[in-house]
């Protein structure tokens, strides 16, 4: 079957490299998604390791849609109880752009009645009274694509982190900054702005091979195909290839209130004992050791602190890095005057987007470390 793997924008790279490393050759992307096809196991181990992504979809069928006629019969030729079971309770999600069919709601009630009525000649039933199961719709330029969401919550969920502090950044996101940096197991990582303790977190499972997804469930485990023993095994499995590499990780903040977040989320990642968490301002930060990387996503003009406020916290942090000789430095941020702040040109710039807010990843490139 065809499984759609979708990513945000700015973070194709880091999760085509992830699924080559789950042995998918040379997957490639259309519109921030990767197709890829395989079996119903495979769905599931994607789910279980995928970091990066933001979801796994089942597409079930795709098909010319430039009337509701049309879209009514090309979605009832779709044999629905392949997945949906007897009473299964069905949510229409989609969009429509660039075709003649534009009202997204009525799409969404033509597809729903032709749903029921497979579900129906399949199960002489019309109740909903099942597990809820959302099916996406997709219209571009007449052409409608019809899919299951596996996930149900976004991949970002792992499960570690009930409660949040001010502005979380995702799990997904903050999996992608450590991606597309220098950072590795080996390496000094620290993170002076780190609120809830996301990045430390994610890498800290990165270095410990830990599946992100293992302490949480999906919605494949509602749909027909679906086998425990099989989703049990694929965890089994998935526990078995945790390391025990011991990372150097540090996550400092000024908030006390953060760091006791930060230390109980860590907790429930069950990667607490890897991670040094302290309550400091970002001011007073230093560490001796001659080679680190700092990832890290500060406060923004918009969502935490005034503008001056901000660029006063830049500045700062810019003379704390300069005086980290060797150092590399990564930072996620809506600030156009970042290098002007720091007084250094950044050696690379990603356009990247935390939740809706267009921001740029600046890598900052210290001295190699001697062979």
């Amino acid at each position: 079957m065809k499984i759609i793997v979708s990513s945000a924008f700015g973070t194709e790279a880091s999760v085509k490299r992830e699924l080559e490393k789950l042995g998918i050759e040379k997957p490639k992307a259309f519109s921030g998604k990767f197709v890829v096809e395989g079996d119903f196991e495979l769905l599931m181990k994607l789910c279980i390791w995928l970091r990066c992504a933001d979801r796994v979809f089942i597409e079930l069928a795709e098909f010319k849609a430039s009337t509701f006629d049309e879209l009514y019969e090309n979605t009832s030729q779709i044999d629905f109880s392949k997945f949906l079971k007897k009473y299964t309770k069905v949510y229409l999600d989609g969009s429509c752009s660039a075709s003649k069919l534009m009202a997204i709601k009525a799409c969404g009630g033509v597809i729903k009645k032709a749903i029921m009525n497979s579900l129906e000649n399949a199960y002489n039933i019309t109740s909903e009274t099942g597990e809820l199961v959302v099916i996406y719709f997709s219209i571009v330029n007449d052409w409608c694509k019809i899919l299951i969401d596996a996930c149900g919550d976004g991949l970002h969920k792992r499960g570690y982190r009930a409660i949040t502090y001010s502005a979380p950044l995702k799990e997904t996101l903050a999996c992608s900054l450590i991606d597309l940096s220098i950072y590795s197991p080996k390496k000094l990582l620290c993170d002076p702005f780190c609120g809830s303790g996301t990045i430390a977190i994610e890498a800290a499972m990165i270095a410990r091979n830990i599946a992100p997804g293992l302490k949480r469930h999906f919605d494949f485990e509602k749909l027909v195909p679906f086998s425990k023993p099989t989703f049990e095994k694929l965890k089994r499995e998935a526990t078995c290839l945790e390391n025990d590499i011991i990372p150097k990780i540090f996550a400092s903040d000024i908030s006390e209130e953060a760091i006791l977040l930060a230390r109980e989320n860590a907790k429930k990642a069950g990667v607490e004992k890897y991670i040094e968490f302290k309550q400091l301002d970002m001011r007073d930060f230093y560490l001796e050791e001659e080679y680190g990387v700092l990832i890290c996503n500060p406060p923004y003009g918009d969502r935490l602190s005034t503008k001056d406020e901000v660029k006063k916290i830049y500045s700062d942090f810019g003379k704390v890095f300069s005086s980290l000789k060797n150092w590399s430095c990564y930072v996620l941020t809506d600030c156009k005057d970042l290098e002007k702040l720091f007084k250094r040109k950044a050696d690379k710039k990603r356009k990247l987007f935390n939740a809706k807010i267009e921001c740029t990843y600046y890598t900052f490139l210290g001295k190699k470390p001697e062979k």
